[in-house]
C-alpha cells in the first residue's frame, strides 16, 4: 500500500510541477489540452529514463569471474592504495 500511495504522490507532484512551470490554468479548455499533452511527454520522457537505466544495471557484470573471490577483489583494491 505504501508503494501505491509513493507512485501516486510522486504523478501528483510532477503535474503540479508542470502546471507551476508552464503557469497553466486548468478550468480552462485549452490550458487542460496543453496540460494533457505536457504530462503525456513528460510520461513518455520518464519511462524512457527507467528503460535506460534498467538496460544498464541488466547489461552490467555484477558477478566476479569464474576462479576470482570477492576477497581477492577487495584486497587488491585496499593495496593499490599504499
Amino acid at each position: 500500500m505504501r508503494i501505491f500511495l509513493f507512485v501516486i504522490k510522486f504523478f501528483l507532484i510532477g503535474a503540479f510541477f508542470i502546471v507551476g512551470h508552464y503557469n497553466l490554468a486548468l478550468s480552462e479548455e485549452g490550458n487542460l489540452k496543453e496540460f494533457g499533452t505536457l504530462y503525456a511527454g513528460w510520461l513518455d520522457s520518464l519511462a524512457n529514463n527507467v528503460f535506460s537505466v534498467s538496460s544498464y544495471v541488466v547489461k552490467v557484470e555484477w558477478l566476479p569471474e569464474v576462479g576470482e573471490s570477492v576477497f581477492d577483489l577487495n584486497s587488491e583494491k585496499i593495496g593499490s592504495g599504499r
